[in-house]
Order: structure tokens, then C-alpha cells, then sequence
């Protein structure tokens, strides 16, 4: 590991970068969540070497693009597929069903986490982030100002709390997203239920609320993804969901807005790519009198429109 004669890195902790060797057991662990001594030679034996990665990358004691890749790589081959990086979680797309994950049972496990700040003793989750943003809120609403004047304070106004996901064409957003929304009526039907009187009502206008914020989301989807050609179903526009609770941390209300459409897909679409699902969904699923109404013929398919025609790709991969 060093030139004959050259003692410059006699007795010192270095790190090799994973492109300048071949021996990748070795070295490349070498550069990520420990450090070894290259005088003498280290041991292939050594239990150091079995060390599982941080969940925390910023543990890492090289925290540079291989060490930060090679870590997430050996969490993802041991099914964790959450890191974290400091207060951002790192979210790797499984590519299988993970129902287990995120269960009812996993749910009530970071619902009874009883610290805001310390997380440690659970795996990064997306429940986790989830639920630190309602600790915050529900703690931000319950934080009087103090009583001046005779005035008896009042609530705080700056309550509210952001999640922001963002990822590459088929990293898993849509899906997480959806996760955190499960989650977060989760919390406001358990809230419920501690007032007997009304927590049936209230259980239900949450899972109401939980199911027509999914439901809607799919007809979103419709109108704005499209088969690319990394992923299937692939989100064309932003969206903005708002969810509002009360004092109590009860699910009152929640809306969605959209943004940034990709406009251009209607009119220009590459090889390997389809234009928006709707305009399959219409060809394939109308019935006789639909047709009609929207003056298509019986004969009238995906191949007889430039809309649907111009990438000359008719099919989707994920077998939706």
C-alpha cells in the first residue's frame, strides 16, 4: 500500500479511494464507516471488517461519495432500505412489496416513541419523519407565550410543518408520500380515541379523509404521469398536499394542488415513452355509448392518434 522506501505513510491512518484498487473487500470498507491502520498490513479476520453501516451517514468516518455508496449498498443488500443524513432520510426504492414495513404494528412503534429529539433506539423510517413534524406541530400549538398585561397568552401562530420529497423518476415519492399521509391519520385516529364520545366519529372522518386524499391521487395520476423510460408511472407535475389538524391533532381537512405540468409530452414524446395514461385509459375502456359521446369510432385505437401514436410505444412495462 505504499512504494518500497517511502515512509510517508509510516504509522498513519489513510484512506485508499475504492477506484485506485481492485480489492474490494478490502479497500473499499476501508474508506467507508471505519478506518484502519496501514502499519501493519490489516486483517481480512479482523471483526471490524463485519461492521454493519450507520444508520446515520454522517457517522461515516469518510463521508465522501464511495464511502456514502458502498454503505447505502450494504444496508439495501440487508433489506434496510432508510438511511439517514443527519435530518434527511435517504430512501432507496425496494423494487418488491415491503408490507411489513410498514404495518399497523410498525406504525404503533414510532407512535409510542416517547422522545422528539432522539430516534436512535428505532430504525430511520418514513414514520419517523412523520412523526417528528407532528411532535413539532402538536408541541409548537401547546406553547403558550407568556401571560403580560393580564393577557392569558395565546398560541403561538408558526405551527406548521413541511415534509418536502424529492427523488428521481422512480425513486419511490408517490409512494412515501402516501406512507407519511397513512401515518398521519394513524396518529389523529389514536388522538381520538382518547375521548370515548366522539372517537368513532372522528376514527372514520379520518379514514375518510386518508382515502379520498389516495383516491384522488390516482386520478391525478391519470391526467399527469406517463411511461418514461426509467419508470412506468412516472409523475410529470409537482403536487402540494395540505393537511390540517386541530388543537387536539385530529385530521380536519386536506387539499392538493398540482404545478408544473410537463406540457411539452403532448406534443412531442420520445421513442420508449407514451403521452399522458388517460388517453389509453379512454381508448381502451370506453364502452359502445362513451365512444359516442366523445366521437370515436369502434375501429378507433392508441395507433390512429399522433397523441398516443408518436413514440410508436403502446404498452407499459408494470403490467398496469
Amino acid at each position: 500500500l505504499r512504494e518500497p522506501g517511502n515512509e510517508e505513510f509510516h504509522d498513519k491512518v489513510i484512506s485508499i479511494p475504492s477506484t485506485l484498487l481492485g480489492d474490494e473487500k478490502c479497500v473499499v470498507r476501508m474508506n467507508t464507516w471505519a478506518t484502519y491502520d496501514m502499519n501493519p498490513e490489516p486483517s481480512l479476520t479482523s471483526s471490524e471488517y463485519e461492521r454493519s453501516p450507520p444508520q446515520d451517514m454522517m457517522l461515516l468516518v469518510h463521508l465522501h461519495e464511495p464511502a456514502l455508496l458502498y454503505a447505502l449498498k450494504n444496508r439495501y443488500e440487508a433489506d434496510m432500505i432508510y438511511s439517514n443524513t443527519g435530518p434527511i432520510l435517504l430512501a432507496l426504492n425496494p423494487f418488491k412489496q415491503c408490507d411489513r414495513l410498514y404495518d399497523e404494528e410498525m406504525m404503533q412503534k414510532y407512535k409510542n416513541h416517547n422522545s422528539l429529539l432522539n430516534y436512535d433506539s428505532l430504525p430511520p423510517h418514513v414514520f419517523e419523519v412523520a412523526d417528528r413534524a407532528f411532535r413539532s406541530m402538536m408541541k409548537s400549538m401547546h406553547d403558550y407565550r407568556k401571560p403580560t398585561d393580564g393577557n392569558d397568552g395565546e398560541f403561538i401562530s408558526k405551527t406548521d410543518q413541511c415534509i418536502l420529497v424529492s427523488g428521481e423518476s422512480g425513486a419511490g415519492k408517490t409512494v412515501n408520500a402516501n406512507h407519511i399521509m397513512r401515518y398521519l391519520s394513524f396518529l389523529s385516529q389514536s388522538r381520538s380515541a382518547r375521548s370515548r364520545k366522539c372517537a368513532a366519529q372522528v376514527s372514520k372522518a379520518s379514514a375518510n379523509i386518508e382515502s379520498q386524499l389516495i383516491h384522488s391521487t390516482q386520478i391525478l395520476e391519470a391526467f399527469g404521469n406517463a411511461r418514461t423510460l426509467r419508470n412506468d408511472n412516472s409523475s410529470r407535475f409537482g403536487k402540494f398536499t395540505e393537511i390540517v389538524f386541530t388543537h387536539e391533532g385530529r385530521l380536519e381537512r386536506a387539499s392538493i394542488e398540482t404545478y408544473l405540468l410537463e406540457k411539452t409530452r403532448l406534443t412531442l414524446t420520445s421513442h420508449g415513452e407514451r403521452n399522458y395514461h388517460i388517453f389509453y385509459h379512454i381508448l381502451c375502456g370506453l364502452d359502445h355509448t362513451e365512444r359516442s359521446q366523445f366521437l370515436l369510432s369502434e375501429s378507433d385505437n392508441v395507433q390512429d392518434f399522433k397523441l398516443t401514436s408518436m413514440s410508436g410505444t403502446y404498452s407499459r412495462r408494470d403490467g398496469e
